[in-house]
């Protein structure tokens, strides 16, 4: 008789091939669930549509989460379930037919205007360099904080008068080389001092890589420096990349290559001021129809 596999044995089978933030994410969601299968007596192959509706509820109405949030948790679950079919775990998808929470079709993050954007940046260059470097990352490149908190001294290079910095932790595991501001410049050298290799980021109290959660702390005491009351993250950093790159007048094509989407139908999704009043074709159109 074929001992059946504990919920635990599939999740590192399912694991196996991840590597990176992917795997992480992963985990995270797959502990979740295999945690509540547990708490409803119910083995992880037997869980059925009702029981992650259940759990869907439970999270935005318990836990409190997000919709946007939910939807990431429970793709992941989704996903185990699509893999279990195809390896014969189980003989149909008991998934198939979950209600997903619905996508917004625009992004509903804060964002910095250009005054607050000057602000912070002036508050971040008189803060440590290892946050003034951090700051210039996400608002200027759009970086992603898992991005530049995996950064390393020897992803930064010179190219004649100009410097790239090698990301080399893209979300669809691939790696880009991002031209870097003079300004940037300026703050990841004083970040990097005269150290050859190791973290470009580091902790200032401990000397190790700045965590993500780190990073989060300095630029929320950066922001508050600045003057600015709401809570800013580092992704609201990025939709402020987004949303005034297309301000400037900067082509989608480039706005994507540096904000690592292998798409520009992201950007109508982050642009706050997608729609914005100045922006409405009604006033191209009465200046065409007026001759003007």
């Amino acid at each position: 008789m074929t001992t059946r596999p504990t919920g635990e044995d599939l999740a590192a089978r399912y694991l196996a091939p991840m590597s990176g933030r992917s795997r992480e994410n992963e985990r995270y969601a797959m502990r979740h669930w295999l945690l509540w299968c547990a708490s409803a007596n119910v083995h992880v192959l037997d869980a059925d549509r009702h029981l992650v509706e259940t759990w869907v509820r439970y999270l935005r109405e318990t836990r409190g989460l997000k919709d946007n949030t939910i939807r990431g948790e429970l793709g992941r679950v989704l996903a185990f379930y699509r893999w279990a079919h195809q390896e014969a775990h189980i003989p149909t998808n008991p998934m198939i037919h979950v209600r997903r929470p619905k996508s917004p079709a625009l992004s509903t993050r804060t964002w910095l205007t250009p005054d607050e954007c000057r602000a912070v940046l002036a508050a971040a260059s008189a803060d440590l360099p290892q946050v003034a470097a951090l700051v210039h990352l996400l608002l200027l490149n759009g970086l992603r904080v898992g991005e530049a908190v995996h950064l390393d001294v020897t992803d930064i290079e010179a190219i004649g008068d100009a410097h790239v910095a090698h990301v080399r932790t893209r979300k669809n595991g691939g790696s880009d080389a991002l031209g870097l501001s003079a300004p940037t410049v300026t703050a990841v050298r004083a970040a990097i001092g005269r150290r050859a290799r190791g973290p470009l980021l580091l902790n200032p109290k401990f000397g190790s890589r700045m965590s993500a959660q780190m990073a989060r702390q300095h630029l929320t005491r950066v922001t508050r420096a600045a003057g600015i009351t709401r809570h800013i993250t580092p992704h609201d950093l990025r939709t402020t990349f987004i949303t005034l790159a297309r301000e400037a007048g900067i082509p989608d094509r480039d706005i994507s290559a540096s904000a690592g989407h292998s798409t520009t139908r992201m950007l109508d999704y982050y642009d706050r001021l997608r729609g914005a009043v100045d922006r409405n074709a009604t006033h191209e159109l009465t200046r065409w129809l007026s001759g003007g």
